[in-house]
């Protein structure tokens, strides 16, 4: 498991309200988490949409903070050959660790077998 940069921990406590900084912190960790095992299984987030357009995304941090600029975003997830193979869903402000709303893919393929593993513990980050 991935820790939070001690920055974005920062940021946190100086932008969430005492009684939300533990949801806050964990959508954090489990986004900082998927997009990092996202990274080391050979997938790369292309662009992120914010709900008003796509926004590329040159590094994981990039694709962070455009995720939590808003309410709700999609993630554009590429193979390593660089075609989308999928799309993830963000919905941030509920419980935390229902961060990850909806995903999309083909089926049969290294993306899904991804998805399908990761999200069965997302309990983890809590």
């Amino acid at each position: 498991m991935y820790a939070l940069p001690n920055k974005i921990i920062a940021a946190a406590r100086k932008t969430y309200d005492a009684r939300v900084l533990g949801r806050g912190l964990t959508e954090m960790r489990l986004v900082w988490n998927l997009l990092n095992d996202l990274r080391d299984a050979g997938f790369t987030v292309s662009k992120v949409n914010d709900g008003e357009e796509w926004i590329k995304a040159h590094d994981i941090r990039e694709a962070f903070d455009t995720v939590f600029s808003v309410d709700d975003s999609v993630l554009s997830v590429n193979a390593s050959d660089g075609e989308r193979t999928g799309w993830i869903v963000i919905v941030l402000g509920n419980d935390g660790i229902d961060a990850i709303s909806d995903y999309g893919y083909s089926e049969g393929t290294e993306f899904q077998r991804f998805l399908d593993k990761w999200t069965q513990d997302t309990e983890r980050f809590l």
